[in-house]
């Protein structure tokens, strides 16, 4: 049987030590609360804004 080598998973890392690719992003400004891609969070439909559309969709 031939021998795999794992490759490293972040809870195989040290906690607390970011790794050389998370160094990389950070020193570019390229971090999750600075991407301006990340999608933008909804605020949830509200039980009466369920039932109106509900109830559009059941008169159309």
């Amino acid at each position: 049987m031939a021998n795999f080598r794992r490759k490293n998973t972040s809870s195989q890392r040290h906690a607390g030590q970011p790794d050389g690719q998370q160094q990389l992003l950070t020193a570019l400004g390229l971090t999750p609360e600075a991407n301006p891609l990340a999608p933008a969070r909804r605020a949830r439909r509200t039980f009466e804004e369920t039932v109106q559309l509900l109830e559009l969709f059941l008169h159309r």
